[in-house]
């Protein structure tokens, strides 16, 4: 099973273009400049698929018990370890100071964290994120980042 998914989640990182590798000609991956950024990011959108995909074998219809217990649990680990990229990501941004206004890598790099959010469904996985959240709004002097993770902890609950 496990080398089922890993084929499948190969196909899917292939398909939607979320190579860890840099596409020929740009600097980084998804074509960040900030090749740091570029390759947190295209972390977050591997393992937002991956939640969603695992939340959706969870939840077919037809499951044993036992099955249902166990695709759960796959799906509470792939929305921690999203959970984890999304605070790495954040703090990256914070950190670094990451210019987020419209049309910059900044703002790209906060949709898809946005989109990731979203996705979240599991408490322990949407504690973790607003707590990294939390401490960006409150620490941050970037003014957009520090409105962009207010309005991202208002989705985790």
């Amino acid at each position: 099973m496990d080398e089922e998914k890993a084929e499948y989640f190969k196909l899917v990182s292939d398909a939607l273009g979320y190579s860890r590798a840099p596409a020929p000609g740009t600097t980084s991956a998804g074509g960040f400049t900030d090749a740091a950024l570029g390759y947190l990011v295209e972390d977050v959108k591997v393992r937002t698929a991956e939640a969603e995909h695992a939340r959706a074998e969870a939840e077919q219809p037809g499951l044993t018990t036992e099955e249902k217990t166990a695709r759960e649990a796959a799906a509470q680990e792939a929305e921690k370890a999203l959970a984890s990229s999304v605070n790495s990501t954040m703090t990256y941004m914070h950190t670094k100071g990451t210019d987020v206004s419209p049309g910059t890598e900044g703002m790209a790099a906060l949709m898809e964290l946005n989109t990731a959010v979203n996705t979240m469904k599991t408490e322990t996985a949407t504690k973790e994120v607003s707590a990294t959240l939390t401490k960006v709004q409150a620490e941050s002097t970037n003014v957009g980042l520090r409105m962009a993770a207010g309005a991202m902890r208002s989705m985790t609950g």
